[in-house]
């Protein structure tokens, strides 16, 4: 009998296990991570540097070698706590206290008149005339008596010579001299104030503690 060779297939391919590559991709991405948590460590956005190193206390205008401290707010009205303030090229007034000695008594005199043109609605312009007739030179205050009228002062000016300290005490405002006024000589000390509606004439006014006239 003849015999009849039978052909045999060829085994199937044997599948690559896949573990292996999950176990490669697992060791990219851990590589990955601890690559940027590095760089993150040694780089920090700098925004988050910015905000960790500020000092919310800190002031954005620092205060300059020598140079006065200021505030900043409304002109007070009249009543609230001493103040001073100047037109343009004014030298401004100080709200230093006055000197123990109190009110001085040198012979001067005052005459209290409007400033023309210088009345509106809402407010006015005014001088004082402050005349020394002795034979010495002398210091000086004033202090004006207002109505309830007047609501707001302003400011206050001399021409020619410091400004003076400024005191409000509820309707009164007290101007005390910084510099003396020669014999013979006159000074104008001339001011602002705001006001409301009805007479706003002062019910005072002295100089030195004698009374002033008007104009």
């Amino acid at each position: 009998m003849g015999r009849h060779l039978v052909r045999e297939e060829p085994p199937p391919p044997k599948e690559k296990p896949r573990w292996r590559f999950l176990v490669a991709i697992s060791g990219i991405l851990v590589l990955a991570f601890i690559a940027m948590a590095a760089v993150a460590a040694l780089f920090p956005e700098n925004g988050s540097r910015a905000v960790a190193g500020a000092d919310p206390t800190e002031n954005p205008f620092p205060q300059l070698p020598g140079e006065p401290l200021g505030t900043v707010g409304p002109s007070p009205s009249v009543g609230a706590s001493p103040t001073a303030g100047t037109p343009p090229n004014q030298p401004r007034g100080t709200t230093t206290p006055r000197s123990s000695a109190g009110t001085p008594s040198g012979p001067l005199s005052g005459v209290y008149s409007l400033l023309p043109g210088r009345v509106w609605n809402d407010g006015f312009q005014a001088e004082i005339m402050i005349t020394n007739g002795g034979t010495t030179a002398q210091q000086w205050q004033v202090r004006l008596q207002y109505p309830a009228a007047i609501t707001r002062y302003v400011t206050s000016w001399m021409d020619g010579y410091p400004a003076p300290v400024v005191e409000v005490a509820g309707q009164t405002v007290t101007f005390t001299g910084t510099a003396a006024i020669p014999a013979g000589h006159t000074v104008n000390l001339r001011f602002e104030f705001k006001k409301s509606a009805g007479d706003f004439d002062p019910i005072a006014c002295t100089v030195n503690g004698r009374a002033c006239t008007a104009a």
